[in-house]
């Protein structure tokens, strides 16, 4: 019997470590993403909006999103438990969050904010006409932040929202890569509104 639970515990333990390395290599690649999406638009490098050429750029403020979601994984994938790195991911994620939100309400007309303008100001390039965050990549980044916000918490009772609106973002992510593969307009864009762009 002790041998089984000694067994079980083990496998947890590498399940476990497996997942945080997949965590921290999702903040990484976030953040790079991110800061290479931010770059292209202020430096006016299209391959770096678009990189892998795909109809639709990734718009700065998902660029600023990622950016700030990858920090906060990345806080919350590491062993460190510092207070200050704590409230630093609760508010990368909440910055996030504000902006995913902003985002989301300019497309239901709460407000009319039109968040990547004011961010290029007068840097704003013609690379595309399609330059908004898409309504889905903000409910992504809502589900995400909101995600990473509970997990910041610490509260074992609140992992199995957490886990379900993580498992809610990648089922948009895979709807959105399931209708680039098959040709289906409908799966990644929300009517006439900007698509979400395929690396996002």
């Amino acid at each position: 019997m002790d041998s089984l639970q000694s067994e079980n515990k083990n496998l947890y333990s590498r399940w476990e470590s497996g997942a945080l390395r997949f965590s921290r290599l999702a903040a990484l690649f976030s953040f790079v993403l991110g800061w290479a999406v931010t770059l292209g638009w202020w430096l006016h490098v299209p391959v770096l909006c678009n990189p892998i050429l795909c109809p639709v750029p990734i718009a700065l403020s998902t660029g600023l999103c990622l950016i700030a979601l990858g920090v906060s994984l990345g806080i919350l994938s590491s062993k460190r438990n510092d207070v200050w790195l704590l409230w630093l991911a609760v508010l990368a994620a909440f910055l996030a969050l504000a902006l995913g939100l902003l985002v989301g309400f300019s497309y239901i007309h709460v407000t009319d904010l039109d968040i990547d303008s004011m961010l290029l100001g007068r840097w704003l390039s013609p690379l595309s006409p399609v330059g908004h965050m898409a309504p889905n990549t903000s409910i992504g980044i809502c589900l995400v932040s909101v995600s990473l916000l509970l997990s910041s918490l610490r509260i074992r009772a609140l992992h199995w929202f957490s886990q379900a609106m993580a498992i809610a973002a990648v089922g948009l992510s895979m709807a959105v890569i399931c209708g680039y593969t098959y040709g289906m307009p409908f799966a990644y864009g929300i009517g006439s509104m900007s698509p979400m762009a395929l690396p996002t």
